[in-house]
């Protein structure tokens, strides 16, 4: 996945390496550090333990958030898989089709890569070209739903529609898009 700044997690560290200062500063005194000459060493120590704590639960709280992706999986053909991957969404005029039923079908990713025959099989699928490839991607946890499959009894997940685009449902991706193919 692409480096995504988190402002939240970058405040965390640069307070915390605030507080380190300021507990440096009350015990030696710096030459050169005028800014907080006039902090004794008591309010000094307590600054510093408030910018190191407050640093600490920041730098947490951004890792909390970053924490909350899933990586999926979408079975589809190799066509498809590469047009999904350049033009990095489900649905819509550049992408393969609309969406059924405004949704992507996905499985966690973290199960098991289903050979082609199994992934037709196991979420009775027809046509020969349907799973010899599959894209991964992250999601926001919180965007992956499941429901039970009612030809074949099995929980399914899948992923809503986030827009529609000249009237087609699309669903943008927005994490790096893996492609893989089999035969």
């Amino acid at each position: 996945m692409k480096f995504k700044f988190n402002i939240v997690r970058f405040l965390g560290v640069l307070l915390f390496w605030i507080g380190i200062v300021f507990v440096l500063n009350s015990f030696t005194g710096m030459s050169g550090y005028a800014i907080v000459d006039d902090i004794g060493k008591g309010e000094g120590s307590i600054l510093a333990l408030v910018f190191i704590i407050g640093g600490l639960v920041l730098f947490l709280k951004g890792l909390e958030e970053e924490a909350k992706m899933v990586k999926v999986r979408h079975y589809t053909t190799p066509s498809r898989a590469r047009r999904i991957a350049s033009s990095r969404r489900f649905g819509g005029e550049q992408a393969p089709r609309q969406l059924g039923q405004a949704k992507v079908y996905v499985e966690p990713a973290r199960s098991r890569v289903l050979s082609p025959a199994d992934f037709r099989r196991r979420y009775a699928i027809t046509g020969k070209q349907t799973g010899r490839a599959y894209v991964e991607f992250e999601v926001p946890e919180d965007e992956l739903e499941s429901e039970k499959n009612p030809r074949t009894g099995k929980t399914e997940y899948f992923l809503r529609c986030k827009g529609v685009e000249e009237g087609v449902c699309v669903y943008p991706i927005e994490s790096d898009v893996d492609i893989k193919t089999r035969n």
